[in-house]
């Protein structure tokens, strides 16, 4: 069972929902509408996902290769995990000076051997479980994005004080990076400066009813369950669960551990097998990721010999 363990926090105003702006007849904060898309990809949808923060690393295998971040979290487990150890005793120590008032560095990163093995499942299970929703996440935000690039999410500019919404360039949404990140955080933008992650100013993002209803509508024929004709085998099932979970594309390819793990996790009922929850994990990535990379390799192009 995972423990909670602090992270930082999330962006503020995911977590300030009663500051939101309401909606306007005709138009939907736009905060508001990344929650209803969600909701449409996914029927595990939480509400939650665009709250979560990158907290667990994966640690190497061995433990001289690993990073002060990765001694850091992996000492952090140990104390959490396994309160008894040498390392939670020394921490609870360290507590105790600091709390006198002594100055003492942070507790030592060094490991044995098989404080090393034991607690590296626990960092890669709390990795494991932190993907999910962080994946479903970039699921939505690429949707969106796509959406809006082409139209078919029309958004709309209101000030922040007040005012009437005007429609928003569809062109403002070619661009990517800290410019998408910036919008899907503070649900603003400055049209003087769209491509900016600052500027004096910002107006709220709104997004039209009539084409997120369509749009909400389109996602829900696209993520239905096969129709009268169709059928898909519980493998085959389980595999698009996962994919659509994971929000797997052919540049977002997950470890083939990974998803034998979660694999293992969800296959139920099915008859046990190893071998098929292997071989499935290698169906469910590109290719040119066989090779154990976490994205295809980049295809060389090659001229033609005349």
């Amino acid at each position: 069972m995972l423990k909670a363990i602090p992270r930082s926090p999330a962006p503020d105003l995911w977590q300030r929902a009663h500051d939101w702006p309401r909606d306007l007849d005709g138009h939907v904060f736009f905060a508001r509408a990344i929650l209803k898309v969600g909701k449409a990809m996914f029927e595990d949808w939480t509400g939650l996902e665009p709250q979560r923060k990158i907290t667990a690393i994966p640690l190497p295998t061995n433990k001289e290769s690993a990073t002060e971040s990765q001694r850091r979290f992996a000492h952090n487990l140990l104390v959490l995990y396994f309160p008894d150890s040498d390392k939670a005793q020394k921490q609870r120590h360290d507590n105790e000076r600091k709390a006198g008032g002594h100055r003492i560095p942070y507790a030592e990163h060094s490991f044995t051997d098989s404080d090393w093995e034991l607690i590296r499942p626990f960092a890669q299970e709390r990795y494991e479980a932190e993907q999910v929703p962080l994946a479903k996440y970039a699921s939505v935000r690429r949707a969106i994005a796509d959406a809006a690039t082409t139209g078919t999410l029309a958004f709309e500019l209101r000030p922040l004080r007040g005012g009437t919404p005007r429609p928003m360039p569809q062109d403002f949404w070619n661009t990517e990076g800290f410019a998408l990140d910036h919008r899907f955080a503070s649900f603003t933008i400055d049209p003087a400066r769209p491509y900016a992650v600052t500027g004096s100013a910002q107006e709220w993002l709104y997004v039209t009813s009539d084409s997120l209803e369509a749009f909400l509508a389109s996602l829900g024929a696209k993520v239905a369950a096969p129709g009268a004709d169709e059928y898909f085998s519980p493998y085959l099932s389980l595999a698009i669960k996962i994919c659509r979970e994971r929000g797997i594309t052919r540049d977002h390819q997950p470890f083939k551990s990974e998803l034998e793990n979660l694999l293992e996790k969800q296959w139920r009922d099915l008859p046990p097998s190893k071998h098929l929850q292997s071989a499935l994990a290698t169906l469910m990535r590109e290719p040119e990721s066989q090779s154990g990379s976490a994205a295809p390799k980049a295809k060389k192009k090659t001229e033609k010999k005349r």
